[in-house]
């Protein structure tokens, strides 16, 4: 293979060492939240969890089209909760569960006077790492794709930068052909 020329090769370390600057930065926060998102159930300080039984009498419909919206956000209101936050509600079985912001639950049963009522907090700056995975927003999804360009520059200019057995067309290559390898032998197996 013919040699880089010095040229090139000073300006493929400098694009390598600054691009990889800017990754590093980007992949320490996807680092954390993948973390926090893969063993999310190990961490109690993610899922704060109140439960309570508060007396409450409301005679729960036997269909549900008995039953609306603007009837959900009414028992929301009157159990102290914000009717913005309501997304919404199921009837099955005699079970009215009507589910709204902060995975807030509110079930009442035909027949009992009482509403089971379960919120899950989570702290507001884990929650975002978190949904950096999920991919919220179109304005995400480009920076995504730009930081994925940006990954691919780096490793390119990084397998170029060193040269002969030890680079790509040597141990370098046999190493980065072992690195696409075991995730996939992992998910063959495994998975």
């Amino acid at each position: 293979m013919k040699k880089i020329s010095p040229k090139v090769l000073k300006y493929t370390r400098l694009t390598h060492r600054y691009l990889s600057y800017i990754c590093t930065g980007i992949l320490l926060v996807y680092i954390v939240s993948g973390f926090l998102l893969n063993h999310y159930k190990e961490f109690e300080f993610m899922r704060q969890k109140r439960e309570k039984i508060v007396d409450y009498v409301y005679e729960v419909p036997q269909n549900k089209l008995d039953f609306t919206a603007e009837q959900a956000q009414k028992i929301m209101r009157d159990l102290g909760y914000d009717a913005a936050e309501y997304k919404r509600f199921t009837l099955k079985d005699g079970t009215l569960s009507i589910v709204g912001a902060n995975q807030l639950v509110i079930k009442i049963q035909t027949g009992s006077k009482q509403a089971y009522i379960k919120e899950i907090h989570r702290p507001k700056f884990l929650t975002a790492l978190n949904q950096l995975h999920r991919n919220p927003n179109t304005t995400w999804t480009i920076f995504s794709d730009a930081f994925l360009l940006l990954t691919v520059i780096v490793i390119i200019t990084g397998l170029l930068i060193v040269p002969g057995k030890k680079g790509v067309f040597g141990w370098g290559g046999a190493l980065v052909l072992a690195g696409v390898l075991i995730p996939l032998l992992i998910y063959w197996l495994v998975v």
